[in-house]
This record gives structure tokens, sequence and C-alpha cells, in this order.
């Protein structure tokens, strides 16, 4: 207890910066939250634009605009009423040709988005 009566005026001093901090710590995630990455856009061009039995998600948004992360993109396979979250792999194993195609179309997607947003920001 000495101890900590020594530093009191320490902790009192960090907890005050923590609770000052912790607001703002707050509204900086749900704007990371809210803010639509390149691969954002991508997906929901994929989604809406292919008629395939699954869906795409970014998983981990808030840690690629945060943390500078590469996104965990998400296969969400549809089966009639049911929807499973599978790895590219077991999704892969399923689909057919053309379902793989556009599985490779979005890949692309994301390279023009990537080189679109590079090149317009190179000539500003």
């Amino acid at each position: 207890m000495s101890y900590f009566n020594t530093i009191n005026e320490e902790i009192t001093s960090y907890a005050a910066t923590y609770q000052s901090a912790k607001k703002t710590i707050e509204k900086i995630v749900l704007e990371a939250h809210q803010e639509k990455t390149t691969w954002d856009e991508v997906v929901t061009i994929f989604n809406t634009r292919f008629f395939v039995p699954f869906s795409l998600s970014v998983g981990n948004q808030k840690d690629v605009i945060l943390k500078d992360m590469a996104p965990k993109v998400e296969f969400n396979f549809t089966d009639g009423e049911d929807v499973n979250k599978v790895d590219q792999q077991s999704l892969l194993k399923v689909l057919s040709q053309g379902e793989k195609r556009a599985l490779y179309i979005l890949n692309l997607l994301f390279e023009v988005k990537v080189r679109m947003k590079h090149n317009y920001q190179h000539y500003l």
C-alpha cells in the first residue's frame, strides 16, 4: 500500500488520461467501421453483379483501417436457406468453372481499383 501511495499522482494522471482518450478511441473505431475500404468497395461490386451461390464480406474491416492489416475476405456459402462461412479452398472444391471465373474476376476488380486509386493519387 505504501508503494501505491508514493505513485498515487501517476496513477491518477494515468486514469484521467485513459478516461479522456477512451471516448476518442471509441469515436475513431466507429468511424473506421463506417469507412469503406477498397476491398469493401470491390466486394460490394462483386455481390451486386454476380449471381453465385456465395457472397463475400470483409471480416476485419476495423483492423484493415486502423491497423493497416490485410483484409480477410469471408465467403458466405448459401445452400437454400442456410448460410455458412467457408474457407476459400473448400469453396473452390464445390464451385463450377463459371463460378470460379467470377471469383477470379473479383481479384481483377480489386487490382483495377487499387491501380485507379494509386494513379489518381499519383497525379494529385
